[in-house]
């Protein structure tokens, strides 16, 4: 019989606050998460400091062009709308309101798996809106562009990177983020 190696851990040390245990299963995530991303089903994005699948992260590309923030709200509700219409293709950008200056384009994923489509409640009052109080008010005329999942953006020549491939990504910019959809999908 072989002797077994038993580590005993003083409870303490199992029940100390210092060890933080991950969140819990995001019903409306893809079926393989990051244990640190919030449930998306409830949680509204707020304001990232670096990429990451459900944070804003405000950027500038120092065209000197600013988004039109008054004319976002008649394209949240199209984005919303196209967002959950189930016509709408995957593992492709799709834009809204490309004369309106205040231009809202997603991305959803494409692989089996992924993060469902959210309601349409869900893309206003979780994503798009939050994503609108934190560009305007938060990045004011700082910035020109606010994104979610996204490690690089769009633009004529490739789809970008997501910083999670099981979550859909989205923007707001001033025009869209590309002229054209090339062919490869965020990597």
């Amino acid at each position: 019989m072989r002797n077994a190696l038993i580590t005993l851990l003083p409870l303490s040390t199992l029940l100390s606050p210092t060890s933080q245990s991950p969140l819990p299963l995001d019903n409306c995530g893809p079926t393989i998460q990051d244990p640190n991303t919030p449930d998306t089903c409830t949680h509204a994005i707020t304001l990232a400091q670096s990429p990451t699948p459900y944070g804003a992260l405000l950027t500038n590309d120092g065209s000197g062009l600013e988004i039109t923030y008054e004319n976002c709200f008649p394209t949240i509700l199209d984005v919303c709308s196209v967002l959950t219409d189930p016509t709408t293709p995957r593992g492709a950008w799709n834009w809204t309101d490309a004369g309106s200056g205040c231009v809202m384009g997603f991305w959803l994923p494409q692989y089996a798996g992924s993060a469902p489509v959210p309601t349409v409640d869900a893309c206003r009052n979780n994503i798009y809106l939050p994503m609108y109080d934190i560009g305007r008010y938060t990045g004011g005329t700082a910035y020109n562009q606010v994104s979610v999942n996204l490690a690089r953006l769009p633009d004529d020549y490739q789809n970008g990177e997501a910083v999670d491939v099981g979550y859909a990504s989205y923007t707001i910019s001033y025009l869209p983020m590309q002229s054209s959809s090339p062919r490869s999908g965020p990597s």
